[in-house]
């Protein structure tokens, strides 16, 4: 029986023409990030399982769960999972590396993976590519990042784009500036948070 050649649903191939544009476009972000200051970090894409979900069930949904073909584990279920995100692999680097000076500020590039069920639109295998800043609380930091991003789109040559901020400490003051009080806070923010699906009226 003749086997199709074709990929499960969610992924995708890059002809040379697109992966020729994809690595200029990587090597833009890549040198404005340095230029930035950020360090390359690179994680490995398969962690454990348990890091990843940090017990949440609802992350649990979303890995791909990967099992070598000589490991045995109980239930047939595997200790370990592909990276859904760039962010869990940093936090679980930075506790291993106590040592490591703060603020650190750290980029990585690099393909993650999402278990979910295959939709338009949505890949299954994408590639993240992350900056952060660890060990301050300033809020100076924040507007580093926005303009780190403004300047990233920018050096790609995009030139009409919206960066949409959220920051918990700054909306907090909304129960000042609106009049309502902190209870109803969490509230309110879920309401903002969903303002593009339910619309403002």
């Amino acid at each position: 029986e003749r086997i199709k050649p074709d990929l499960p649903g969610g992924f995708r191939d890059y002809g040379p023409d697109t992966a020729i544009a994809k690595q200029e476009m990587m090597d833009t972000i890549r040198r404005t990030f340095e230029r930035f200051g950020y360090d390359p970090l690179e994680t490995s894409a398969i962690q454990r399982t348990e890091v990843l979900t940090g017990g949440d069930e609802d992350s649990g949904k979303i890995i791909f769960n990967v099992k070598g073909s000589q490991e045995k584990s109980p239930k047939g279920k595997s200790d370990n999972s592909l990276r859904f995100d760039l962010t869990v692999p940093l936090a679980r680097f930075l506790a291993e590396n106590t040592e490591i000076p703060k603020p650190f500020r750290r980029y990585e590039i690099g393909r993650v993976w999402r278990g979910e069920r295959p939709q338009a639109g949505r890949y299954r295998e994408f590639t993240q590519a992350d900056a952060d800043i660890v060990g301050s609380s300033a809020l100076g930091v924040e507007s580093e990042i926005a303009i780190l991003i403004y300047t990233c789109f920018k050096n790609l040559g995009i030139e009409n784009f919206t960066i949409n901020y959220n920051n918990r400490k700054i909306l907090s003051i909304l129960t000042q500036l609106c009049g309502f009080s902190e209870e109803k806070l969490w509230q309110v923010l879920r309401i903002i948070d969903k303002c593009d699906k339910i619309g403002r009226n």
